[in-house]
Formats: structure tokens, sequence, C-alpha cells
């Protein structure tokens, strides 16, 4: 984050002004932060699950439409991966989460997609990209943040599909991985940290099936010099543990070395706040445009020492889909 991001951030923060904001994970020139009734002219809108913020929950029927992707091939996705895991090894790292960008052919536009598309959020910032993310980062109100670290998928016809997740010890460690940083960092803006649940499911609807989800929920109280700066309290937890990895820093510095693209706003966060309670969430499930309007879609999972390659790279193509 950029000095100009944290200081509106704290501003509209300390005068209750409500706002939305697009914070990248490696572009910090290209962030934006603006007032709620300036959005629109932005380029920016938004819709929960709920179907509030904008409109009610479009009922439409979706279209037939094409949808071909061309993901990197497992050799050059291998290559990344065991690079990765020799730094973890060397650099004690525990977890970073490895992504790809996958190309994309379809004859829907972002704004079809931002149409139809259904998740706890939905945001599309005009001829950058669309979103549709299941994963919320921080909720902050009055005196209480929480978060919700989102580890482990599996496709919901496996037979006893929630059991084999729960009983795969790599999803389990890499959970309790991200659980233990997620502490750490709300106690650098919070005291009485605690896991209000541990490894709860959620059911994702995807063209290709139903995936379920594990997350766990950790909260703390605010201390008081974060409680209306949000640029500070961000800057100070940004990026996101559970798409970047533990320790922080390390799995950054090797990120950087291993993908092969920077990631733009993809894996960085979504910020609105309604003058009252300020809502978060990663921006995972994406499907951006470049320059000569080509699409792509972000996807990635979390490594461990434990991991193998296939499987990973199986998760990396399985999150490539739309939700209708």
């Amino acid at each position: 984050m950029n000095k100009t991001t944290i200081e509106r951030l704290n501003e509209f923060g300390r005068q209750s002004v409500p706002f939305v904001a697009l914070i990248s994970y490696d572009r910090p020139e290209a962030d934006v932060v603006c007032p709620l009734e300036e959005a629109s002219q932005q380029g920016i809108r938004f819709k929960y699950e709920d179907g509030t913020a904008e409109n009610q929950e479009n009922t439409e029927k979706a279209p037939r439409y094409a949808f071909d992707i061309h993901p990197i091939d497992f050799e050059t996705y291998q290559e990344a991966f065991n690079k990765a895991q020799l730094r973890m090894a060397k650099d004690h790292v525990g977890l970073i989460n490895l992504c790809m960008k996958t190309g994309l052919q379809t004859d829907l536009s972002l704004a079809d997609i931002y149409r139809y598309s259904k998740a706890k959020l939905v945001v599309m910032y005009d001829r950058h990209f669309v979103c549709f993310t299941p994963e919320i980062f921080v909720e902050i109100e009055n005196d209480t943040i929480t978060t919700h670290p989102m580890k482990g998928t599996i496709g919901a016809d496996v037979p006893n599909a929630r059991e084999v997740l729960l009983n795969d010890p790599k999803e389990h460690d890499e959970q309790v991985a991200i659980c233990q940083w997620m502490q750490q960092e709300l106690s650098a803006v919070s005291d009485d940290v605690k896991i209000d649940k541990f490894r709860y499911f959620t059911k994702v609807k995807t063209i290709k099936g139903d995936i379920w989800q594990t997350s766990s929920q950790i909260s703390g109280r605010l201390k008081p010099e974060y409680r209306h700066n949000f640029g500070d309290l961000f800057e100070k937890m940004l990026p996101v543990g559970s798409i970047s990895g533990a320790p922080k820093a390390e799995s950054e510095a090797i990120i950087h070395d291993v993908e092969l693209c920077k990631r733009g706003f993809y894996s960085g966060i979504f910020v609105h706040f309604d003058g009252k309670v300020c809502k978060s969430y990663v921006l995972i499930r994406f499907v951006g445009m470049d320059e000569s309007g080509a699409l792509h879609y972000f996807s990635g999972g979390g490594v461990t020492l434990q991991s193998e390659a296939k499987k990973e790279y199986d998760e990396l193509r399985k999150k490539v889909y739309l939700t209708f």
C-alpha cells in the first residue's frame, strides 16, 4: 500500500465516510479508494449474495456460453513447484500459496460474468476484472475484528467428501498453519484473539459441480489506535496470509521468485465501509482482462513441504470456474 492509499483510508474511517477500495497484491500504484457515491464513476460495481449494495439479485437464467481454458502445462508448473519447495525447506517456510494464470476463451464479457455470478461478494472493476469471491478477509464492527481464513477444497461428488477433506493430513496441517498465522496477524492490531470455529464447511456451486471448502473463524478486540484508522490497520495486515503464506516475508519472497507474472489485483482485497461496518474480501476466483482485451483466470492453492505437485496442479485447474 502506498502512502496516499493509507491516508485516504484513515481519513474516511475517522470521519465515518462510506467508501470502497480496491487494494492490489503487488501493484500499489493501481490502488483505488473513493467515496461510496463515486464508485460507479470509477468503474466499480459490487453486490453481495443477499442482493444488497446494488440492485436486487439477478434472477434471469444465464445464457449458454463457451468457456475454454488454457492452463500452463504440468511441467512448467512442476518446475515452479519444485523450486518453491526447495526454497521453503531452506528458509523454514511452512506454507505458501502458489498461483498461476490460465488463459481463457469465452463469448461472455466481463459485464456478463458480473451479471450472472453469485458469491459472497461479486465485484467488477471496468475493463480490469470480475471477481466472485467466497472468502471474507476481515470484518470490523465497533471494536471487534473477525477473519475467516479459507484452506482446503474438494469436489462434493467425491464419496464421503467432507470426511476425506477433514482426514487429509496435508489439508489439516495447512489449516493449522494459516490459523496460527492469522492469530498472529490479528494480535498485531487487537487483543484477546481467539479461534471461534475451526474448519467449518461451506458449499460453492460451480459449472463443474459443487465443491466443499473449509474455513476457520478468528476474532479479537481492536486496539484503540486501529478502531478508525483503516489505512494503518490494512497496511499492518496485508498481504492476506491465506494467499501469501507463513512466515509472511519469506513466503512473499518465494512467491516473487517462482511465480511467472505479477498478480495485480488478484489476491488483493476489496473494502466496503458503510459508515459503521467495514467489510473486506480477498480477491480470489478472478477473471482478469489484459490491455489487448484477452481474458485470463488466476488460481492457486496452498503448498507445504508435504504437498504433491500433481494434486496441487489439479486443484489449480479445478478452481478455474464460473458460478453459473
